[in-house]
């Protein structure tokens, strides 16, 4: 099971954008500072003590249905890649 991670930041995400990836399926990126309001980033607990992994979060309530973020563990303010929940899926179904 994932264990939650906090994040702040100063900027807030486009949710227009947003909403455009998530239409699109296309990964896009959110920028360096930029935030999600209101999202639990959460990190696999196969995770090393090293931050090597990602975090994903899903805005909004409930199960991903409109996008889900992913993130550097290590870079936390950093940028953040959004993809629409099925190609996630495909990618994550691809590793094995």
């Amino acid at each position: 099971m994932p264990a939650s991670a906090s994040a702040s930041a100063s900027h807030s995400a486009s949710a227009p954008g947003a909403a455009r990836a998530a239409r699109s399926g296309v990964p896009r990126a959110l920028p360096a500072g930029a935030s999600l309001p209101g999202v639990r980033w959460l990190r696999s607990s196969h995770s090393t003590g090293m931050n090597n992994c990602v975090e994903t979060a899903c805005p909004g309530s409930g199960p991903c249905v409109g996008l889900v973020a992913v993130r550097d563990s290590k870079r936390v303010p950093g940028p953040a890649v959004l993809f629409a929940p099925g190609v996630w899926r495909d990618f994550l179904d691809s590793l094995g």
